[in-house]
Order: C-alpha cells, then structure tokens, then sequence
C-alpha cells in the first residue's frame, strides 16, 4: 500500500469507532516516522520493542493484537481500534488523556505520573491533527453545500433522519 492507501485506511479505522480521523492519522503518522515502509511492513523494530505501523510493545500487542502479525496494516489498524476503544473506556473523549495513555501506559495516566514525554507526546499530535485533512464520507455529518436541498440544517438528509427518528423513538418510549 503506498502512503494515500494507508491514510485512507487509517481514516475508515478512525470512522469505524467514532474518533477524529485527523487525530488517528495525526498520531499514526508519529507511531510509524511518517509512514515509513520499513516501519510499517518490517523489519524495524524500537528500541521498546514496538513493531507495526501503530508501533504496539509485545505487551501491548499481545493484549489487543488478537494473535495477528503487528506488521500487517490491518492487524495493527485493528488493535490499535481495540486498543483506543479500550482508553476512550477509561477516559471518556479526553484525547490528551487517551494519547498519553497510549503512548506512556494507562496507569501512569490514572495514577498521575504522567511522563513528560507522554505529555509531549499527546499536545504534538493534538497540535498536527489540526493540519491534517480529511476526505469525509458522502453522507457525512458535514456536507459540502450546506444550502443543497438534500441538506437540513448542514446535516445530509440522511443523518438527519436518523437523528429524527432516534428522537422521535425516545419519544415514544416517554410516553
């Protein structure tokens, strides 16, 4: 996969459990020295061990790789889905606190020992992911005309009616 390939990639990921593309691919950028091929397909390997384009530790690996090769875009993409998922558990849509946690370990993030290169770390990502850019889906919350009739209020048509009928369904059970 060239460069395009995997930031697509990373942006479905990123899409699939609901956290900011320009983060994931902000930070996945960091994880693999600017999507370099021997980062991400092998052999490199850090000086902790991380292997893969989200560059996992063994232990880390072995918790969220779900036996699968670190090398591997998609195994990696996968366990670092799980792996975010799992901190977002832990801390809400604090994504300093979720970065720091991944990059320094969860413990020291709930424990309050947070390394000065974790934090480092979390504010350099938060501060990229400004500058990355994002093709969104078609029928994406944000649309590209929002005065299109197909668009309510700057929603698509079909986010719309979906947010109508989840209230409507409320509603309904209310009553």
């Amino acid at each position: 996969m060239d460069r395009n390939q995997i930031i697509s990639l990373i942006q479905d990921y990123a899409w699939s459990i609901g956290f900011p593309p320009e983060i994931a691919i902000a930070q996945l950028d960091r994880e693999s020295g600017h999507f370099r091929q021997d980062v991400i397909y092998g052999p490199f390997v850090g000086g902790s061990g991380e292997k893969g384009l989200a560059q996992f530790i063994p232990g880390t690996w072995q918790r969220f790789g779900m036996g699968g090769n670190p090398y591997d875009p998609d195994a990696s993409l996968s366990a670092w889905a799980y792996y975010i998922g799992y901190l977002r558990g832990l801390f809400g849509e604090d994504y300093t606190k979720i970065l720091q946690a991944y990059n320094g370990g969860e413990g020291n993030v709930q424990r309050g020992t947070v390394s000065s290169a974790a934090k480092r770390y979390a504010q350099e990502i938060l501060a990229n992911a400004g500058h990355v850019s994002v093709n969104y889906p078609q029928d994406s919350i944000i649309t590209d005309n929002p005065e299109d009739e197909t668009s309510i209020l700057g929603l698509s048509l079909t986010t719309a009616l979906l947010i109508v009928g989840g209230i409507a369904a409320v509603w309904a059970l209310k009553r």
